[in-house]
């Protein structure tokens, strides 16, 4: 059996407050099968990116998923609270911008569901 790992990355605004992302990367970082690199700009106008490895346990070209679906499906539920948690309008409107990004194609998330984040996170 071997072992794959699905890279995405999360840009995050510069805008949101530093200490939420650190609590974001703690999050992820409990997640079984995900490595999490927090990459933070040296240049104060630069985005954020989190970067998370999936690993996916695979047997003669046969996924087993349930490892790796279970690490899906967490991730998108940290990320739709991450993005629905704050009760300061100017926060929510910032979040409206973090961006999912993989294999070069980038999708928004805010206005998605959690199911739709899980997709997303599969697909892309």
């Amino acid at each position: 059996m071997s072992r794959q790992k699905v890279t995405t990355s999360i840009e995050i605004p510069l805008h949101i407050e530093q200490q939420e992302v650190w609590d974001l990367e703690e999050e992820l970082k409990l997640v079984e099968s995900v490595e999490v690199d927090l990459h933070e700009p040296k240049d104060i106008a630069s985005i954020t990116s989190l970067v998370l490895h999936i690993t996916i346990n695979v047997a003669e070209n046969v996924a087993i998923i349930a490892g790796g679906v279970q690490a899906v499906h967490t991730v998108a539920k940290i990320l739709y609270d991450f993005l629905h948690q704050s009760s300061k309008k100017q926060a929510e409107e910032i979040k409206r911008k973090i961006i999912v990004s993989k294999h070069g194609k980038r999708v928004e998330i805010y206005n998605s569901s959690m199911e739709e984040i899980e997709r997303i996170l599969k697909e892309i």
